[in-house]
């Protein structure tokens, strides 16, 4: 009743779907990177796909734009942005519900306009570790940051890669999608914040244990976060203009790269 394409590129794509599912091939020292890259060899090696059909398939508007962001994200985690976040987050919040609260929402603003990937990266084992100095578990909290990354990311065109690419695709208007998406997104993060709070409700009954001074500061350079917070308001006003989305992100990636005091080998 039902018929199946059991062609290659269709073999190849549930193989290389099931592996970055599992996040390696069994038996194989290969990560997802990896699957992917060999799915692309199959399909070139069998004469499936062209070089150049391979080429046309990737959209580089979307690869150049998602490029400067990663740089913009940089540029915040270089300056020790993320680290003074985390430290503020998991320091200044003496009741379990306000400070899961706090996380939610700095977690979904940043990963709206820094890319829930990298936020979630940068966050992660930061935030982590101040809670385990309070006597915390965790747990309940990764998991609203790792929610509210992945539902702040929503609200703009450039919170993660597939946004990037839906956008750039369908040309969608940068801040008509915005008044749009931010609706859902807000209540989004309040049910995460709610469904955190009934799964994990023992967990918020307990204080966290009065911070104490052992380990210094972050190291923040204050002159690379202005040059950050800078970028991303002029890349917030090149939005408002026609220039496309990906040639302004660059503009803005190259001024960031204009920098003798950090390195972008990284």
């Amino acid at each position: 009743m039902f018929g199946f394409d059991l062609s290659l590129p269709v073999v190849v794509f549930v193989l290389v779907y099931v592996g970055m599912a599992l996040g390696r091939i069994p038996g194989l020292a290969i990560d997802r990177t990896g699957v992917a890259l060999l799915g692309l060899i199959a399909l070139l090696a069998t004469g499936t796909m062209s070089l150049d059909e391979a080429g046309a398939a990737v959209d580089m508007p979307t690869i150049a734009l998602l490029f400067a962001l990663m740089i913009l994200s940089a540029q915040f985690e270089m300056s020790g942005f993320y680290g003074l976040v985390a430290e503020r987050v998991t320091h200044a919040a003496g009741n379990p519900r306000n400070l899961l609260l706090t996380i939610v929402l700095v977690t979904g603003v940043l990963a709206a306009v820094l890319s829930n990937d990298v936020v979630v990266f940068a966050l992660t084992p930061l935030v982590c570790v101040g809670l385990l100095k309070r006597g915390m578990d965790a747990r309940p909290y990764l998991v609203g940051l790792a929610g509210a990354a992945n539902v702040g990311s929503a609200a703009t065109l450039i919170g993660n890669p597939q946004n990037i690419l839906i956008g750039q695709a369908g040309g969608l208007p940068f801040w008509s999608y915005v008044q749009v998406a931010l609706p859902p997104v807000l209540l989004s993060l309040v049910f995460v914040y709610w469904a955190v709070l009934w799964t994990w409700r023992g967990r918020f009954t307990q204080k966290p244990s009065p911070f104490r001074m052992t380990d210094p500061p972050p190291e923040v350079d204050r002159l690379q976060l202005g040059k950050g917070i800078l970028a991303v308001g002029a890349l917030i006003g090149l939005f408002l203009t026609p220039l496309p989305r990906e040639l302004s992100a660059l503009a803005v990636a190259g001024f960031l790269l204009l920098s003798r005091r950090l390195s972008r080998a990284t």
